[in-house]
């Protein structure tokens, strides 16, 4: 961990110059500032929802949404999973930095409207905010969501907290190629539905996001996979969750992760703009975007003539497929939400038009990109080298029950090992004889026949 420098060596920002602030407290920020100043920032995909088909994002939508359930009846429907995975932000030092190393987030309080619930610095002035304000200002909900009958009982009674591995493993199990869930955190490469491991990759890089090992399934991402398809999962709740968590220090990542939802609110307080970067250090402005090629380039959408669909999984996966059709039928007034996110096609036989072509890359985004893909090599190949060595292990356990079985039956039957058994054909019991050809020549090649007295140099 690099030295903090000193405050005159800092952004003005980064040295808490605020009125009424006491040494402790400044104290206490340039501590938990010392502990993150060295990390490098995390960078950050984001899907291209805009990019995807009108199918493909109904179908997006139709599962990611969460429907909150209360006495038998349907009570209120979140699309938060889908507008977070397409939260965009800059990413900032300067923010990423102040924000984590300042925050602070009540435990207790949950009610929508009360004030000091969340607090951090922006911008270099204190912010305040209610609950209500965070989740407007990230976009997670909007205000006629909130505004429901049934927001508040989905907010109360949605689940804010992970349960451990043992409690995730029979949904592990129903989702993977079969492996068990608590040893070893498993490659997302046996989730069997590709559209499943697309999730995975947005959740590592957002939510969860981690500077090593973004291929590996944690209980967290199965937590979070399993409330897209059952059950309801407070999500503005966790996410600050996350972020204050990784702000105190028991995020074991070498990365900074986050930094486009701490972006996102510094759109919310006008901090953003070329004035307003001017003299910080911005990783980047703009996100990657997971477009319709990225997504052919892993084998989960592919194009079909003039347009795009999900690869198809088999029986499985239509049978899903057909499910989710049902789903969106019985949506009643949850089917608002599509109508207002993605424009309705008008009914044609021709096909739909294909996308539009990609926009020319400069040459820093085109070594970005470069540099994202080596990146995810470097998982696929970690990730195999884990298989790799998981199958070396079952097969050391296999041969290892094997021999002691073996011996457990020859004990039983009172036989012995023996070097030869004589009931095969061309078995002999007599002793073994070497046989040696004389050498002929000078001395070095005596013509003598060697004998047991004379031995084989």
């Amino acid at each position: 961990m690099a030295p903090l420098p000193a405050a005159d060596q800092r952004h003005p920002w980064l040295r808490y110059e605020v009125e009424g602030y006491t040494p402790g407290i400044i104290y206490s920020y340039e501590q938990r500032l010392e502990t993150i100043w060295s990390r490098p920032v995390n960078r950050v995909h984001v899907l291209d929802f805009e990019g995807l088909t009108s199918e493909m994002r109904q179908d997006l939508v139709v599962r990611l949404r969460m429907v909150y359930s209360g006495e038998g009846q349907q009570v209120f429907v979140s699309h938060a999973w889908r507008r977070l995975f397409g939260i965009c932000g800059p990413l900032v030092r300067e923010f990423i930095l102040e924000f984590l190393s300042t925050c602070r987030m009540s435990d207790t309080e949950m009610r929508l409207d009360v004030a000091d619930t969340l607090c951090f610095h922006l911008g270099g002035a204190r912010r305040r905010m209610t609950w209500r304000q965070f989740i407007l200002a990230l976009g997670l909900h909007t205000e006629q969501e909130m505004a429901e009958a049934g927001f508040g009982a989905y907010w109360a009674g949605s689940d804010r907290l992970i349960p451990d591995k043992g409690g995730l493993r029979d949904y592990w199990m129903e989702i993977s190629s079969g492996r068990d869930f608590l040893g070893l955190a498993p490659s997302y490469v046996l989730i069997r539905d590709l559209v499943r491991r697309l999730y995975h990759k947005m959740i590592s890089y957002s939510i969860s996001g981690r500077g090593q090992a973004p291929e590996k399934v944690t209980g967290v991402d199965l937590f979070y996979l399993r409330s897209m398809d059952r059950g309801t999962t407070n999500v503005p709740h966790l996410l600050a969750q996350y972020l204050f968590r990784h702000a105190e220090g028991r995020k074991s990542g070498a990365r900074l992760s986050g930094g486009h939802f701490i972006g996102r609110l510094a759109m919310h307080f006008g901090l953003v703009s070329d004035e307003g970067l001017r003299g910080l250090q911005v990783v980047t402005r703009e996100l990657p975007l997971i477009d319709l090629h990225e997504l052919g380039r892993l084998n989960i959408c592919t194009r079909y003539g003039d347009t795009w669909a999900w690869v198809a999984q088999g029986p499985e996966r239509q049978q899903a497929a057909a499910a989710g059709a049902h789903e969106a039928d019985e949506a009643g007034p949850a089917a608002e939400e599509v109508a207002l996110e993605i424009p309705v096609p008008a009914p044609a036989q021709a096909p739909p038009p294909p996308p539009p072509a990609p926009q020319p890359r400069t040459m820093s985004q085109r070594i970005e990109r470069l540099e994202e893909e080596v990146h995810d090599l470097r998982r696929d190949v970690v990730g195999l080298r884990g298989d790799v060595a998981s199958f070396t292990t079952e097969q050391s356990r296999v041969s290892t029950w094997l021999i002691s079985c073996m011996t457990q039956l020859m004990d039983a039957s009172g036989q012995t090992y023996q070097p030869f058994d004589s009931t095969l054909v061309g078995s002999s019991g007599l002793s073994f004889r070497r046989r040696v050809r004389p050498r002929t020549g000078e001395a070095s090649t005596s013509t003598a026949h060697h004998t047991d007295a004379q031995p084989d140099p």
